[in-house]
C-alpha cells in the first residue's frame, strides 16, 4: 500500500490543532521563537505568526490535507536549485537519523512562487508531532546554516 493511500484511510487523531499549537508554543517558551501567536483557527486549520531569525513568518496548518506550510521564509530565488537539492538531502539515509526526515513519517518539499520560497511538510501516518518538529528543525537548519550560501 502506498504511503498516500495509507495516510488517507487512517482516521485523524483528536485535537490535532491543539497538539501542533502546544508544540509551537513550546518552541516559543524555550526561546527558539522571539514571538508566536495564533492568527486564526478552525476545527480543521490553523494559521500561526512566528517571529524567528529576524523574520516574521506565517505557518499554515491543514489537518485534512495533513500539511504544515511556511509562508515566505526566503525571498531570493537565485539559489532555488541549491535549496531544492538541500531539502532533498534532508531525507538522505546518509544523514544521522536525528537530523534526517524519515519519508515513512513525513515529506518536506520547497516551492517557488511569485519570487518567494515556501516549505511544506506532509504528514504521513498521522505523525503530526514528528512532522511539526522536523519542519521546525529543517527550517532552522536552512535559515542558520544554509541560507548564507544562497544570498
Amino acid at each position: 500500500m502506498s504511503s498516500t493511500r495509507s495516510r488517507v484511510s487512517e482516521p485523524l487523531p483528536t485535537d490535532t490543532i491543539g497538539l501542533v499549537t502546544r508544540i509551537l508554543e513550546g518552541y516559543a517558551t524555550n526561546g527558539v521563537f522571539r514571538g508566536f501567536s495564533v492568527i486564526a483557527q478552525t476545527k480543521a486549520t490553523a494559521k500561526y505568526r512566528i517571529v524567528w531569525h529576524e523574520r516574521t513568518c506565517e505557518l499554515l496548518f491543514s489537518v485534512s490535507r495533513r500539511t504544515l506550510r511556511f509562508g515566505t521564509i526566503l525571498s531570493d530565488s537565485s539559489g532555488i536549485k541549491e535549496i531544492s537539492n538541500f531539502v532533498e538531502l534532508l531525507h538522505s539515509s546518509e544523514r544521522p537519523p536525528h537530523r534526517r526526515i524519515d519519508t515513512a513519517r513525513a515529506r518536506l518539499r520547497c516551492f517557488y512562487r511569485g519570487g518567494n520560497i515556501f516549505f511544506t511538510i506532509t504528514v504521513i501516518r498521522n505523525d503530526f508531532e514528528y512532522a511539526t518538529r522536523k519542519l521546525i528543525h529543517a527550517a532552522n537548519e536552512i535559515l542558520i546554516d544554509a541560507e548564507p550560501k544562497w544570498k
